[in-house]
């Protein structure tokens, strides 16, 4: 699907009904992985509804940024995990992925050196084809790792 830029998702994206995703790129070179999340447009102030350059995002972390520079993005698979409709789930849905995989245990596995806060009540609750997704690819890192 080449209008999603470099994100592979077994569906086609669609920002004109999602608020963003939650995603895990992979670090194919190491075997390292980065989960975090993306909206798909500005939503305050005078750039509101804006496309973010979601399509060409690669994370946050200035770490997995100086990797994908070094290596190449082809280096790397993009895999979105979720879309989700509001904030609150969105940023949820980040959240539980983070504990779920017990991000400061595993800082040999996880570039993410943070987990942000949910500071608004969410409505929307992390679908199980997210939990899906995100255990098959943990997985199958974890695997290739030992």
């Amino acid at each position: 699907m080449a209008d999603q830029g470099h994100w592979q998702s077994s569906w086609r994206l669609n920002p004109n009904e999602a608020l963003g995703f939650c995603y895990v790129i992979v670090d194919k070179t190491n075997h390292m992985l980065y989960i975090g999340r993306k909206q798909y447009k500005v939503h305050k102030g005078k750039f509101a509804g804006i496309p973010h350059g979601w399509k060409i995002y690669t994370g946050s972390s200035k770490m997995l940024n100086e990797k994908i520079k070094e290596h190449g993005k082809g280096n790397f698979e993009f895999h979105v995990l979720e879309e989700y409709k509001t904030k609150g789930g969105l940023s949820w849905a980040e959240i539980w992925s983070l504990c779920y995989c017990k991000i400061p245990e595993n800082n040999d596995l996880f570039y993410n050196r943070r987990i942000d806060r949910c500071s608004w009540k969410s409505t929307e609750k992390v679908t199980e084809r997210h939990r899906r997704r995100l255990i098959k690819i943990v997985n199958k890192i974890k695997k290739g790792k030992k």
